[in-house]
């Protein structure tokens, strides 16, 4: 306490972290990044999810997403104000299906959510 350990961290996370973060990144990718500027640590992936969502998505964008998808995207998207727009996989490969996602672009579109591993078919 003494040492001022007793007060929540900043926003973007702890200092050494996030220094820490930056430095490994650099080791393992050859990529710089500035720990002050470029590195938010997040409590858990779902709520680095959901910032990024209240970030990009404005009321009236729409969000495209590829179904099965994680659970919290839909929420995410609709507490942001916008549509969330599906496109599904395809059994048995799971392939993303580059035409039908094509197809769901419009002028509204604001994000285009994919993860990889994808959650929860395991496709890369």
């Amino acid at each position: 306490m003494r040492e001022s350990h007793n007060q929540y961290p900043p926003m973007a996370g702890a200092a050494p972290l996030r220094q820490a973060i930056a430095r490994k990144i650099e080791a393992l990718y050859g990529r710089a990044y500035n720990a002050d500027r470029e590195i938010t640590v997040t409590a858990s992936a779902t709520q680095a999810l959901l910032t990024a969502v209240l970030c990009c998505v404005h009321p009236g964008d729409e969000v495209i997403v590829i179904e099965p998808m994680y659970d919290s995207y839909v929420p995410s998207i609709e507490l942001a104000g916008g549509k969330p727009v599906f496109v599904s996989f395809e059994a048995p490969d799971y392939a993303l299906p580059f035409d039908k996602i094509a197809a769901a672009i419009t002028p509204k579109t604001r994000l285009l959510m994919i993860n990889t591993l994808h959650n929860p078919t395991g496709r890369v």
